[in-house]
């Protein structure tokens, strides 16, 4: 999935789903511990089959973030409950704030090591650095759970470009019963 320019736009999903890892293409799965034959509870993704699901941000949508709290060093991921509006609105203001802190001085010529040592010496806009990851930052929004930025500015055909702050609220799995849609995001540390 990609995020919408405008964040609060209905998310165009698309689905795959989990096989069993016998009936995948080879490489489909991690290779089976000794040769073995795979259990039939060893899934995988079949990514030659997907369907496209358009979801909007509203109030009937059910949303659980996962953010990262750089400040244990016991269990950082922090687990919220929310709707599609909150996500929304937390797309809005991390798009915001990234677009101020770190974009604007990229596309007006400033280096990015510049950038980014800045700001960690000087945490600014919500975004301060993190203690796990060398050169990652952390977003604290006034409401959901802190957003891990293991990079700023992410490479594209080893250039270093401004990305935005969406980048970092990865969809990875929904689940719909009776009815209802679960989205799930991950904001995370990504080993």
């Amino acid at each position: 999935m990609q995020w919408a320019d405008e964040p609060t736009q209905p998310l165009e999903l698309e689905l795959f789903r989990f096989e069993q890892c016998a009936l995948l293409p080879e490489f489909s799965c991690e290779p089976s511990p000794q040769g073995r034959e795979y259990a039939p509870t060893e899934l995988g993704v079949d990514t030659l089959v997907s369907r496209l699901l358009t979801v909007e941000l509203d109030d009937r949508l059910r949303v659980v973030v996962v953010g990262w709290d750089d400040a244990t060093l016991e269990d950082r991921f922090v687990i919220e409950q929310a709707n599609g509006t909150a996500l929304a609105e937390l797309a809005t203001t991390v798009n915001r704030a990234y677009a101020e802190v770190f974009a604007s001085r990229f596309l007006v010529g400033e280096d990015p090591d510049a950038i980014v040592a800045d700001v960690r010496a000087n945490p600014t806009g919500g975004f301060s650095p993190t203690v796990s990851t060398l050169d990652g930052f952390v977003f604290t929004p006034e409401t959901g759970p802190p957003l891990l930025f293991q990079a700023v500015f992410p490479y594209i055909e080893d250039q270093r470009v401004a990305g935005r702050g969406t980048d970092v609220l990865a969809i990875r799995s929904i689940e719909v019963v009776d009815g209802q849609v679960t989205v799930y995001v991950f904001a995370g540390y990504y080993p």
